[in-house]
């Protein structure tokens, strides 16, 4: 569904052929208003590209050489370029702090469909490289020189913080005794300075997961179900557990390290007998454990997701409307809507390839 003010239902199915224009809307209407009323804003952009299925307005359709992902992310960078453009001709771009990223890697089991890690091993739903490293812009003309580049440790969590830092909020933040994950990153964007992490971790399971792990809480294979996979200070990352593309999960017992400054594609380990091993993962476990203890049980958001009581539904009723269709349908014209052809997902059972 297509939902506006977190809670309100305006398409359900949406007609993806047309989201472009409806964020581009969205968030310029948002950024008019704010400047209107000259009150400071945090725009949160998060685009549906480039994401299966590569949809894309009918302009676009197998316009460019990378074929329906090219397309996508053609349409993207315009996207974002026009919203730059509309910050730009309000006189804001000077005050106005811009973040791009991603979220993670790509979706390998999409093949062409889910993009390229490039020369990182791994992608997305895993911990090696290829699913955890995002390359990352900001913008903020007059504060961080152009063209200028930094290989520090950073997190998407590190924006919120970073954020507080420089909206001077912190006194706002709630005094409950919570940690935050994140660091600010001003030293690093302003002045080329280094991070404030001296090590990030990297979950990829459920702590406690009680409920769809396969293995008894005896079993050393438990561990798989268990959230901290890897763990990464300075140039030293260690992995506990890693997951192959076809999903089966591999205990690391000795765990595999590698310098992911001299190995960024993570082929060459740095064997247990090697004389430096034992102390590089004596910090890397010592920091595992310490991060570990501050982790404090919360409801599990995605089992929340899936009740009825959070479920979107634009209209319970559709059914005696729409027969034919799922109920909860509110705009039935969208299951006809505009989608470039060939419209095949399972790329090998197509009689075609992919473009």
């Amino acid at each position: 569904p297509l939902v506006e003010n977190n809670s309100t239902v305006v398409q359900q199915p949406v007609d993806l052929s047309k989201l472009s224009d409806i964020y581009m809307n969205s968030a310029i209407d948002f950024i008019d208003r704010s400047v209107t009323a000259n009150t400071p804003f945090v725009l949160y952009f998060p685009l549906s590209h480039v994401h299966v299925p590569d949809y894309m307005s009918p302009s676009r359709c197998n316009s460019s050489i990378r074929g329906w992902f090219g397309d996508a992310v053609e349409e993207m960078d315009q996207l974002i370029g026009d919203v730059m453009q509309y910050v730009e001709s309000r006189h804001i771009d000077s005050n106005t702090l811009v973040f791009f990223t991603s979220d993670n890697g790509p979706w390998m089991t999409e093949r062409l469909a889910g993009g390229s890690a490039a020369l990182f091993r791994g992608a997305k739903e895993n911990t090696w490289e290829g699913g955890v490293r995002e390359p990352a812009w900001a913008y903020w003309p007059g504060m961080i020189d152009s063209g200028s580049r930094s290989m520090q440790i950073t997190a998407t969590y590190d924006i919120f913080s970073t954020i507080i830092s420089i909206a001077n909020a912190t006194q706002y933040l709630p005094d409950d005794g919570r940690l935050y994950d994140g660091r600010d990153m001003s030293d690093i964007l302003f002045f080329g300075g280094d991070s404030k992490h001296d090590c990030i971790y990297y979950w990829g399971g459920m702590p406690n997961d009680t409920k769809t792990c396969p293995y008894n809480e005896t079993s050393v294979d438990y561990q798989l179900c268990q959230g901290l996979w890897a763990v990464r200070c300075g140039p030293y990352k260690a992995h506990w557990v890693t997951r192959s593309p076809n999903n089966s999960h591999t205990l690391q017992d000795p765990p595999l390290l590698y310098n992911v400054e001299y190995d960024p594609s993570e082929l060459h380990p740095i064997w247990p007998n090697n004389v430096d091993y034992n102390a590089i993962m004596t910090n890397l476990s010592a920091a595992k454990w310490n991060h570990l203890a501050t982790i404090q049980s919360v409801p599990n958001q995605i089992d929340m997701g899936a009740t009825a009581a959070n479920r979107f539904c634009g209209d319970p009723n559709s059914r005696a409307k729409y027969p034919q269709y799922p109920n909860c349908t509110m705009t039935p014209e969208n299951f006809n809507a505009f989608v470039c052809n060939p419209v095949c997902l399972a790329y090998d059972a197509c009689g075609t390839s992919y473009p």
